[in-house]
């Protein structure tokens, strides 16, 4: 009991020397934790004055750079300086705040997924363009001499009453990760060709197609030698060779002229299958609706070239197939590469305006800023803990961006 007593009554007179130098080793161990602690916490309260202010910088640079033209906006800063050379920041308290910006040519970039002309930023396009290359939906080039325009590869989807011109591309309307082409073979000298050839030249607005001959044969009616008719079916053409002592008469049903024999002998008339060629030499194409042009024992005759009223369905997807639009149209699945031709084109400086090159058809397209303009502060020493502030401009209104 007086053993505890004892301790009590110490406590009571205060602390031992032993006591106090305990105290003092042990207190110089916590101190520096509780100052480390303390200066945590005060630079915590100042960084929203950090944030504020290199946002104030950032964005004053933003507008800076943004408020010109956009033809005339300026070059990158790549590497950092000082911002207390722009008079707004001359303060003391902007010392040690450095920024830095880029400015980057962006495009649209087309035809990413299965889907073409979506509308993803995501490239910058640096391709000058080569001759004689493949290029894709969607692809930008340069004009081997800078004209302060891009161009993108384009192909329109299929519209419905719309002119076309021979060798146009087309997409349907509903992709199938094909491209179609607008197909008549090109006309060939002393060539056979049939009742349905249809021929055309590159980028014509008429196909050609044969004129019948003739009419069509009849039964029990009166020919004379040297008449030209065409059998039943539309598949042959014949002329009356000779005829029988009782005159150049027709017999009856069925029509003897489906079978397509070199020679038919039909009643009193001796039918002979004749070929229908082209001429040693190509005639001169009319360029109106209707007109005609004789090109050996052929007459051609000129028929604009435009689609039907509703888009075929389905679109024939084997190699080299042909998918019939109406009367008027008729597109082969482009199986061609996609190339460039020979001779750089004259490119065009009208917003959207088009130009063909070969297979290919480019549109005069759009191109974008992006700017990023960073703000060091002067506790920051690389990009990952600097403000950064970012805008996408354009000298076009994105609705028109053909």
């Amino acid at each position: 009991m007086w053993h505890y007593g004892k301790i009590g009554m110490r406590d009571e007179r205060g602390i031992t020397l032993i006591e106090l130098v305990i105290f003092i080793i042990v207190g110089g161990l916590f101190i520096p934790l509780v100052y480390i602690a303390f200066n945590s916490v005060m630079k915590d309260m100042t960084t929203p004055e950090t944030v504020i202010k290199t946002r104030f910088i950032a964005e004053a640079k933003m507008e800076d750079i943004t408020k010109e033209a956009y033809d005339n906006i300026g070059l990158a800063s790549t590497s950092y300086a000082a911002v207390n050379t722009d008079s707004r920041f001359t303060d003391a308290s902007y010392s040690g705040y450095q920024w830095r910006w880029e400015i980057t040519d962006i495009v649209f970039q087309d035809n990413t997924g299965t889907i073409p002309y979506t509308t993803s930023i995501t490239s910058t396009p640096p391709n000058i363009w080569t001759a004689n290359t493949t290029y894709g939906l969607g692809a930008y080039v340069r004009p081997t001499t800078a004209n302060g325009h891009i161009y993108r590869v384009y192909f329109p989807k299929w519209q419905a009453n719309t002119a076309y011109r021979n060798g146009n591309n087309i997409i349907p309307t509903t992709w199938n990760d094909h491209v179609y082409r607008l197909y008549y073979p090109s006309w060939q000298a002393n060539t056979q060709y049939s009742l349905l050839s249809k021929v055309s030249y590159p980028n014509s607005a008429f196909f050609y197609n044969v004129v019948p001959p003739g009419p069509k044969w009849e039964s029990w009616n009166f020919y004379a030698t040297g008449n030209i008719i065409i059998s039943t079916d539309s598949k042959y053409v014949y002329r009356c060779d000779s005829c029988a002592w009782f005159g150049c008469f027709s017999g009856s049903t069925p029509d003897p002229l489906l079978s397509g024999n070199q020679f038919v002998y039909d009643f009193g008339i001796t039918w002979r299958r004749i070929q229908l060629q082209s001429g040693a030499i190509q005639p001169i194409w009319p360029e109106t609706e209707g007109s005609t042009v004789n090109d050996n024992n052929i007459t051609w005759r000129a028929v604009s070239i435009r689609s039907g009223n509703s888009e075929p369905n389905p679109w024939q997807t084997g190699s080299g197939s042909i998918t019939t639009d109406g009367s008027y149209a008729q597109w082969r699945r482009n199986d061609e590469p996609i190339q460039s031709s020979a001779a750089e084109p004259v490119w065009p400086t009208t917003t959207g305006g088009l130009i063909d090159d070969n297979s290919l058809k480019w549109v005069e397209s759009n191109v974008y800023k992006l700017i990023k303009v960073y703000v060091r502060s002067p506790s920051c020493g690389s990009d990952s803990c600097a403000y950064l502030a970012i805008s996408v401009v354009t000298g076009r209104n994105y609705a028109t961006r053909p």
